[in-house]
């Protein structure tokens, strides 16, 4: 632990895909490790912007996501595979929701803004360390739907809590069911 960090506890439920586990750590580290052997495949830092008097450092969990039209395309070009085809969706500390390579443990940069985005935008002003991701994101079809956790009672004007899905390719927040636009 970093001197300053504020403490934290494991309390991720892993997800298991292909023999490999992924979870997250309370500093908003995600992971993959074998199933079998323990092994480490990769950890991916999202480097959150948290200081020492952080309320919350908690990850219960990481939500995967196949990009089934990238596979059928592997198929036929001899089964290359696709970066990101898989994704693990985390959220982090400091408000964002990002997408990592579950075969590399990269950003998924035509995810968002280079792998991230910024949960915060829209709710108005959200004050440092007044919101975090600690629930693990869902995804539903090709949409990864994400809440938040707030600090209200606070003050009379701070950011309400809400649930919201962005497209599990581009990051573009999801359209609802009453949106004339929807396909």
């Amino acid at each position: 632990l970093k001197r300053g960090m504020p403490p934290s506890s494991f309390l991720a439920a892993p997800v298991l895909h292909n023999n490999t586990l992924y979870f997250c750590s309370g500093l908003s580290r995600a992971f993959a490790v074998d199933a079998e052997t323990g092994q480490e495949r990769w950890v991916f830092d999202s480097k959150p912007s948290i200081k020492s008097g952080s309320w919350t450092t908690k990850c219960r969990g990481v939500a995967l996501w196949q990009d089934h039209t990238a596979s059928a395309g592997a198929e036929i070009t001899g089964g290359a595979s696709t970066p990101c085809q898989t994704r693990v969706f985390m959220g982090t500390l400091d408000g964002r929701l990002m997408a990592i390579d579950a075969a590399t443990g990269q950003a998924c940069l035509d995810f968002g803004e280079r792998g991230a985005i910024d949960l915060r935008t829209g709710l108005g002003k959200v004050r440092e360390n007044e919101m975090a991701m600690t629930s693990p994101p869902v995804v539903i079809n090709d949409l990864v739907v994400q809440g938040a956790m707030v600090m209200d009672n606070q003050r009379a004007d701070s950011p309400g809590g809400v649930i919201r899905a962005w497209d599990a390719r581009t990051g573009e927040a999801g359209r609802g069911e009453d949106d004339p636009e929807r396909p």
